[in-house]
């Protein structure tokens, strides 16, 4: 998708999922993603993020 001059890629969590399955390094990126947006994010990105960390242990870091 283009905005402005740069391009937006949307990935289905579902695939972002099954990328973070398979390296560490996606993994590690989405699970700070997420902590970050359920400390500092909005009330319904709070809400979302912390669901997600709850129902995906893939995404537990114990430095989190």
């Amino acid at each position: 998708m283009r905005d402005g001059h740069k391009y937006k890629v949307y990935i289905a969590f579902e695939d972002l999922i099954k990328m973070a399955e398979r390296d560490e390094a996606v993994r590690r990126a989405v699970a700070l993603y997420l902590a970050e947006k359920a400390k500092n994010g909005t009330p319904r990105q709070r809400e979302i993020a912390e669901e997600i960390l709850k129902r995906h242990p893939l995404f537990d870091f114990p430095l989190l």
